[in-house]
């Protein structure tokens, strides 16, 4: 009864092909619908494009699965004291909703496909292991043993005024085609969150994970993230969809985001 009640605040849908998640509630009711409502797509998201991720970072360290896989649980532990309880508690919501769903997701594969972009962003320029990532120092890569992958980047726009069309007023737009990982574009939504303890917001995600790298708010404040790849990085840290859903949720203003980020 109490999951029914916390459904009734949430539904998925789909128009003109885009995929549109309504979640709203506490940080725990909105991770519950969400994991309820996609518990199928989170299954393909856990059990293949995960794996495939898995691949990529066995192919850029000139491991083998069995290390990759380990590397990749690495990251997330050294992420996970860094998680706000909120985002905690959302993502506790995903792998219950799931559960009840029917389907076999355990909260660690949850925690642990959350950091999937960091990961990606990580292993996917030739320098990592050059830093305190993960291991402190445990591995000892040879970067003569790494395929250096080809250039590219993120991209987003702001656009306002009468030449922008529509009513004049300030339209957001990025794009979300820098994974093709096996399910996942066919899987890329649009969210959009009524949190009772913030700002109501919109994000691109894919299911089960709780945000990705920009989005909009209510308040009218856009952020997007951009990849600057550095010699020196880490895990241990908020990621990229949690300092997304930190300023959606919370920033009502630039200074709002700057001691977001201070903060964190």
């Amino acid at each position: 009864m109490k999951g029914n009640e916390i459904l009734k605040k949430a539904y998925f849908t789909e128009i003109k092909g885009v995929k549109i998640l309504h979640i709203k509630g506490k940080p725990y009711e909105m991770g519950y619908q969400h994991g309820y409502l996609l518990a199928d797509k989170i299954d393909l998201m856990i059990n293949r494009t995960l794996l495939a991720t898995t691949a990529y970072v066995a192919s850029q360290t000139g491991s083998n699965l069995e290390k990759a896989e380990e590397i990749l649980w690495m990251g997330q532990k050294a992420a996970e004291p860094f998680l706000p309880q909120e985002f905690k508690e959302e993502m506790i919501g995903i792998a219950d909703g799931v559960k009840d769903a029917g389907v076999d997701i355990t909260l660690d594969q949850i925690l642990l496909w959350n950091t999937n972009y960091d990961q990606w962003c990580i292993y996917c320029h030739p320098n990592y292991w050059k830093s305190d990532n993960q291991v402190d120092n445990k591995r000892d890569f040879q970067p003569s043993k790494v395929i250096k992958p080809a250039s590219g980047g993120c991209s987003s726009f702001c656009a306002w005024g009468e030449w922008a069309g529509g009513d004049g007023k300030l339209i957001f737009g990025k794009n979300e085609d820098n994974f093709n990982m096996p399910e996942q574009l066919s899987n890329r939504m649009l969210v959009v969150a009524s949190p009772d303890g913030g700002i109501g917001h919109a994000f691109l995600t894919y299911p089960g994970m709780i945000g990705l790298d920009g989005g909009i708010n209510a308040d009218g404040l856009v952020m997007m993230t951009q990849l600057n790849s550095m010699k020196h990085e880490s895990m241990k840290g908020c990621g990229i969809a949690i300092f997304t859903r930190l300023l959606l949720t919370h920033a009502r203003t630039i200074n709002d985001t700057v001691n977001i980020c201070q903060q964190y």
